[in-house]
């Protein structure tokens, strides 16, 4: 969705590259933007960017690098295909930090220990800085951002990471 909003913010005189591993994802992002000619996807992986360095002014990664084994690697790459001065967004979760409305706790811990197991980095945000520093970024900012998903939507991140869990089991 954010490829989405990006897009209509640049109009037909900017671009928008979304990329990512998935084939869902990146079909549900195609769905999405089909009527955008300014915004386009692909199958990328995030340690390894098909892009010559310094292309990008900008590059925001949503729920990305928390996925990403070697971490080092994905930020080093992302250093590489920004422009000098260029600046990135991340956001990563701290899956410590979820909170799923249920009437069974005990069982809401289960699927959060669950979901802390898909993914290599689960805690990510407590150790980004250091990383981002270590590759040669200028860390500008960090703050804290609520999620808030108060309806099993399915446009939602709640809805969608919960799918994500059902079909991965």
């Amino acid at each position: 969705m954010l490829a989405q909003i990006m897009g209509e913010i640049v109009g037909e005189s900017g671009e928008i590259i979304g990329i990512d591993i998935s084939d869902n994802v990146l079909a549900m992002a195609h769905q999405r933007c089909a009527n955008q000619s300014s915004v386009t996807f692909e199958k990328m992986d995030a340690t390894d960017l098909s892009f010559n360095d310094a292309t990008f002014d900008g590059a925001v990664s949503t729920q990305v690098y928390e996925y990403v084994e070697d971490i080092d690697m994905a930020l080093s790459e992302l250093f590489r295909v920004l422009r000098p001065g260029g600046r990135a967004l991340i956001l990563d979760s701290d899956w410590d930090s979820c909170v799923w409305h249920t009437n069974d706790r005990e069982r809401m811990h289960k699927v959060i220990d669950l979901w802390n197991t898909h993914c290599p980095k689960p805690f990510l945000p407590r150790t980004l800085k250091q990383g981002l520093e270590r590759i040669g970024f200028h860390v500008v900012k960090r703050s804290v951002h609520t999620m808030f998903n108060p309806d099993y939507d399915p446009n939602s991140y709640s809805y969608l990471a919960m799918d994500f869990l059902q079909n991965d089991q």
